[in-house]
């Protein structure tokens, strides 16, 4: 772990939900995987959504967005040296 104290820190991570107007009623849940340390974005994190089981990987500027249906959201996001946020 970086520092012996890795802040694997996707609560700061920026998420957006943005109604999206297809006909199976999804959102679009987008946002940005950043490091709280560095404040730098954070490229190839894991975010998947536990519930339905639908995932996606950040870019290489730490943005994400997938599509996931209404209701509460349970998010885990997970990257190779770092610990691992739900």
């Amino acid at each position: 772990m970086r520092n012996g104290y890795a802040r694997f820190t996707l609560v700061n991570a920026l998420l957006f939900a943005t109604l999206s107007t297809t006909a199976q009623k999804r959102f679009v849940l987008s946002g940005e995987v950043i490091d709280g340390t560095t404040q730098q974005p954070i490229a190839n994190v894991s975010v998947v959504d536990v519930r339905q089981g639908v995932g996606i990987r950040t870019d290489s500027a730490g943005q994400f967005s997938v599509r996931v249906l209404p209701g509460p959201y349970n998010l885990t996001f997970s990257a190779v040296g770092y610990y691992t946020r739900t």
